[in-house]
């Protein structure tokens, strides 16, 4: 069990201590406050609505029994406990997505799912985009042509550099896996190069968001 308490809750009180010594800051304090609760109320309206209104228009691929377990209420629960405090709109619509694909009947049995949450957390919608586009188009990329050549970028509109630190974000949140592949020639020279992969988590990961 966390007991760890939530950001809000730690902001909450630092400014209440705050304003113990400093009244002028009192009212920012109960600013937040009411803030801080109305933004978690429409968050959660607005994920329920956008979930209801997917379950709808995915019915026949639905597991009906599923949404009476308690399993479903335990993922609606943490799935609102990531979003509630979220204020992008097209994350709000990912946790939304992500609630319903674990509806669905290829879904419902994988133990993974609360993995897929754990990332979905620390993606976004163009991170979605440019791991599928690896995945798609350069899995088993070699090195040279996914960062120092224009390609990828020419293909993504990305800048080099994005490419860059996504890829290498990518592998440190374990969507990509790379190796350095090395082999002597004949001259006795030394060859090496470095090849990235999606992997098996990165693949199972895109598949569990599709429909």
């Amino acid at each position: 069990m966390n007991d760890k308490p939530n950001t809000g809750v730690i902001i909450e009180s630092c400014l209440k201590a705050v304003a113990s010594q400093f009244p002028i800051v009192s009212g920012v304090a109960s600013l937040y406050a009411d803030w801080k609760n109305q933004q978690e109320f429409n968050n959660i309206r607005a994920l329920i609505q956008e979930h209801a209104k997917s379950l709808k228009n995915h019915e026949d691929l639905i597991d009906k029994h599923y949404l009476e377990t308690e399993d479903y209420i335990f993922t609606l629960h943490r799935t609102v406990d990531k979003a509630k405090n979220e204020i992008r709109e097209s994350k709000k619509k990912l946790f939304a997505d992500f609630l319903t694909q674990s509806c669905l009947i290829k879904n419902t049995e994988k133990s993974d799912k609360f993995i897929f949450l754990e990332i979905l957390d620390k993606v976004d919608i163009e991170h979605i985009k440019f791991l599928s586009y690896l995945n798609e188009k350069w899995n088993g990329m070699r090195n040279d042509i996914a960062i120092a050549n224009a390609i990828i970028p020419k293909e993504t509109g990305l800048t080099k550099e994005r490419v860059n630190f996504l890829i290498h974000y990518f592998i440190s949140i374990g969507l990509l896996v790379h190796y350095d592949d090395f082999e002597i020639k004949d001259d006795g020279d030394l060859w090496s190069d470095t090849k990235y992969y999606v992997s098996g988590l990165g693949s199972d990961f895109l598949e569990y968001l599709k429909e």
